[in-house]
């Protein structure tokens, strides 16, 4: 069967069944009765997953939503978050094309808390964000969304709480062997990968002891085509070069010039591997053990091979045309163009175990007592860098709105295809250029000890539960930010030595975003990054290096200091060399809570015949972090370049180590009333308290300094005293069933979060810094005294500092015919005094990334042989990041998205059933776009997958 063959048969079985959904849907949070522990009933087929998630919806207190696995191992997307989404009120961010982090309610992935199985988990990020592309979705048999805030659940969502469940043998009360695999087909790369997932679970001592062992193993090949701009930097219009004529439309006073161009091709491989065992005994009908642990690798290795030109700074620049609102429509450039090789990596390996015991001492009281650890670790080596070759020239830059072009003259495009045209420039292995985009290695660690305890008095009168419980976790997370210092990764700079015609290698961009930016050059070179560097730091290349120091008309960009002969030696002497060392800005957080709470459910009935359910509760947090980093101190400044500064910064025993100890308590309620008038009829009232802590860099005393050029010299600081975000919420909720499947909904939520952090910046003067060789650009630069020794430096730290109102609307609903189609769909629309748009001030300091509207549908269609679902996704425009991390100034949009998936399955027969999965079957695209529409900053591909596959469960 051929791959184009594979595609018509997806697309032709779903067109003729009009199907789509397959999701076990569940908007549902405790009952009254029971309100600590719901019991997920594992369904095997659509509509009996659709009547289970009605029942919880109706019958719940609160805003919880849920997913239930449509059976053991088959979980309803090929991806934890893609399901998710599906929900009202959550939107998710992708990677490569997989879904990565989730945002519920406009707040993004550090305000969201994801459990597994009740326990929080490191994760594998820096921060608080957890990557649900780590797991296999075949991993987790249902999953929680609490959207209102309760006291028995762990804090630190505003967001939400997330929590994911794994299968269970007792729970599944029976043998069960399982066993999946599907063929992966990308259909940007033309790879096919394999899939397998393979699951054993034994019931045995009579019944009393469970054993359950699964196996999961994933590859996948990518594709993703891009091209960028990074990011748009305001420029004083006094330093523009204008063409002649009105070049100066708007008569602005600021225009925005764009940073760079880069056009390219990331091919990416990813390999995960997952081991899960779960023991499970009876002791008696009162006491249940359960021990669980699980060990997840991931490994991602990312290769891009770029045609890049770079020319941020107005000098260069001529002839120089602005729109209205001072952005760049065309200019002339002098500059540097070159092609680069980038390698990101994220190699993962985490380790979690469990321990439980769930014991009824009486027929009214049950008590938990649960033990965790989870381990992580992502080290970095020569798995992420990067590295440009090239030379400087003339060229042109088009601005078309929705894309942005360079036109190369014939010239040029003759140089780029002469590989003697090709001069050295950057390279180094870890954290690109201090943008945090790789490199980072971190190291964390969580241990978590709960006890949780529900009274069910049998003679309780209106009280029909009280909960009570406490809990204290630790967490220890390391991240070391590695990378050469500006001696070694500038060490080539700006085209000095010509490169070995060996490294370069013809590359393969056919078909290479067509379309796409049509007069933009593509036909270019290649090379190999470790390949570069080897020569970089071989006596070969440092000795041409020297040859270029004796050459008046040669400069290097890195002096050979006066106690070195030959740049051979001195590379000897540089610490990690290309591979780097430990930077200023890594850190450690060492973070201990302890929280205790409780809460009662009432229940009853008011004039006659409305019966209402009430929980109260409150829960108290008391969090200490313990956080250290090192001070970055400038001793040495000087300039080979006009655009950028050669910094000399302590090193060894001269730097400054520190930690810091911060301390906070919170006292959160919450409230829940449910008013049922009829049986088909509900509405929903919750008032409650939610914290999420301050990022864990962000808590760290580091101080370190960003790239230094002129009249742009920028420090960034950490700050261990800020306190957590504190929001109000409160929800209201209609909803109204009929028939047995058929249900709509409406729910209003709002948000008022204080404390939120915001990034200051403060005017501070570093002494005794010998400040030599400086060209014109340096002298006249007023930051710098020479003389005395001093560099005016603007330094940036976080502060708890604005408050921020969220509040939206969530509708959804479902209908079901009796001849096996039926549909859902939600709807979230939501608004916020937390927005950035085109007319804000250029210095403005606070905005929530994340928020904006969102859509989902599904319809499917369900017989006794034949599943089919189609789903529809769609989320607008929103903010991504309020200061462009590559650009380091101006906000970054990504534009509306909206996403096709589909599946159709067949049952052979009750144990065996194959299937045919879609995924981007659209072949969408993601564009992104800086403070004006026309500041076109990204656009990228990464294609439709199919999957074709077979499951057989006895």
């Amino acid at each position: 069967m051929s791959f184009s063959f594979k595609k018509n048969l997806l697309a032709s079985c779903v067109s003729c069944c009009t199907a789509a959904l397959a999701v076990g849907q569940v908007h549902a949070q405790e009952t009254g009765a029971n309100a600590s522990m719901i019991e997920e009933v594992v369904v095997t087929s659509i509509r009996r997953s659709l009547e289970q998630a009605q029942d919880l919806k109706r019958d719940s207190v609160g805003v919880m939503d849920a997913i239930s696995a449509e059976g053991l191992g088959k979980f309803p997307d090929t991806n934890i978050a893609e399901s998710l989404q599906r929900i009202p009120g959550v939107a998710i961010d992708r990677n490569g094309g997989e879904g990565q982090y989730v945002t519920v309610r406009g707040f993004g992935p550090s305000f969201n808390t994801v459990l597994v199985n009740g326990r929080r988990i490191v994760s594998e990020t820096g921060g608080r964000q957890f990557s649900f592309d780590l797991y296999p979705a075949e991993l987790i048999s249902g999953a929680q969304i609490y959207k209102s805030g309760t006291a028995h659940l762990q804090e630190g969502g505003i967001g939400s709480t997330i929590n994911l469940e794994t299968a269970r043998p007792l729970k599944l009360g029976q043998d069960q062997y399982l066993l999946s695999g599907k063929a992966l087909m990308d259909d940007n790369s033309g790879e096919n990968t394999p899939q397998l997932f393979g699951l054993v679970s034994k019931i045995i001592n009579d019944g009393n002891t469970g054993v359950l062992f699964s196996v999961s193993y994933q590859e996948r090949e990518s594709q993703e085509d891009y091209t960028n701009t990074n990011g748009w930097i305001p420029t004083e219009v006094e330093r523009i070069n204008f063409a002649d004529g009105n070049s100066n439309p708007g008569n602005v006073s600021t225009a925005f010039i764009p940073r760079e161009t880069q056009t390219g091709r990331r091919t990416q491989s990813r390999e995960r591997t997952n081991i899960q065992a779960v023991v499970q005994h009876d002791f008696s009908d009162e006491l249940r053990m359960t021990v669980d642990g699980f060990y997840n690798e991931y490994e991602v290795e990312s290769s891009s091979n770029l045609l890049g030109s770079w020319f941020g700074d107005p000098g260069g620049t001529s002839n120089v045309v602005l729109d209205n609102n001072g952005t760049v429509l065309s200019q002339d450039i002098a500059s540097e163009v070159g092609i680069m090789n980038r390698l990101e990596g994220r190699p993962t390996e985490t380790k979690a175990i469990g321990f439980n015991l769930d014991w009824a001492p009486t027929d009214e009281l049950t008590s938990k007592f649960d033990a965790s650890w989870s381990q992580t670790e992502a080290k970095q080596g020569n798995g992420n860098g990067q590295a440009v070759m090239g030379f400087t020239d003339e060229f042109s830059f088009i601005n078309t709105g929705s894309e942005s072009e360079i036109i190369y003259p014939a010239a040029v495009q003759a140089r780029l295809l002469d590989k003697n045209s090709y001069l050295s420039h950057v390279a180094q292995f870890g954290d690109q250029a201090g943008d945090g985009t790789g490199g980072n290695s971190v190291e964390g660690e969580v241990f978590e000890f709960k006890f949780d305890n529900v009274w069910e008095p049998t003679d309780g009168g209106m009280l029909s539960q009280i909960r009570f419980g406490a809990s204290y976790s630790e967490e220890d997370k390391t991240v070391d930010i590695v990378r050469p210092g500006f001696g070694v990764f500038c060490l080539y700079c700006f085209f000095s030595v010509d490169v070995p015609n060996e490294l370069i290698l013809n590359g393969d961009n056919s078909g290479l975003l067509s379309g796409v930016s049509p007069n933009t050059f593509r036909e270019t070179f290649a090379f190999n990054l470790a390949d570069y560097i080897g020569w970089q730091s071989s006596p070969a290349g440092l000795q041409a290096l020297d040859a270029c120091n004796t050459d008046p008309n040669c400069n290097p960009a890195v002096p050979l200091p006066a106690a070195y002969s030959s740049y051979v030696d001195y590379y000897a002497d540089q610490p990690g060399g290309f591979f780097g060392t430990q930077q200023p800005d890594s850190f450690n957080v060492k973070e201990n809570i302890f929280a205790m709470y409780t809460d009662m459910t009432l229940d009853g009935e008011l004039f006659g015949d409305w019966a209402w359910t009430l929980n109260a509760g409150l829960r108290y947090v008391w969090t200490e972090n313990e956080a250290s980093g090192a001070q970055q101190t400038l001793i040495g400044l000087s300039q080979g370049t006009p655009t950028q500064y050669a910094p000399v910064y302590a090193e060894g025993s001269s730097v400054v180590l520190q930690s810091a100890t911060n301390d906070y308590k919170k006292l959160l309620p919450n409230l829940a009333l449910t008013l049922k008038p009829s049986d088909n009829l509900n509405i929903k009232f919750a008032m409650y308290e939610t914290m999420s802590r301050p990022e864990l860099a962000d808590l760290a005393p580091r101080f370190s300094y960003a790239d230094l050029r002129p009249n742009n010299i920028n420090a960034f600081g950490g700050n261990v005293e800020l306190e957590p975000y504190t929001s109000t919420n409160w929800d209201l909720g209609v909803e109204y069933y009929w028939g047995e499947l058929n249900y709509v909904s409406a729910a209003y939520f709002e948000k008022e979060v204080r404390d939120f952090v915001v990034v200051g910046s403060q005017g501070v003067t570093v002494d005794n810094v010998a400040i030599g060789n400086l060209l014109d650009a340096g002298l006249a630069d007023g930051l710098l005294d020479p003389a005395a020794g001093t560099v005016e430096v603007n330094v940036q730290r976080p502060l708890n500092s604005e408050t921020a109102k969220v509040d939206g609307i969530e509708l959804s609903g479902q209908y079901v015919f009796e001849m096996g189609l039926g549909f859902s769909a939600n709807a979230t629309f939501m608004d916020s005094n937390a927005g950035v748009s085109a007319s804000s001030p250029l210095d403005q300091a606070f905005a929530i990334p994340g928020l904006g509207d969102s859509m989902n549908a599904t319809v499917f269609y369900e017989t006794e042989y034949f599943e089919a679902r189609l789903s529809w996704s769609w989320r607008d425009q929103f903010l991504e990041h309020l200061v462009n991390p590559k650009a380091g100034v101006e906000p970054v949009f990504v534009e509306e998205y909206e996403q096709i998936d589909a599946r159709v399955s067949y049952h052979i027969n009750d144990s065996v059933s194959v299937f045919l999965e879609g995924t981007n079957i659209g072949d969408e695209e993601i564009r992104k776009h800086g403070r004006f529409d026309d500041q076109f900053i990204w656009y990228s591909k990464t294609g439709p997958r199919y999957a074709l596959g077979f499951r057989a469960q006895f």
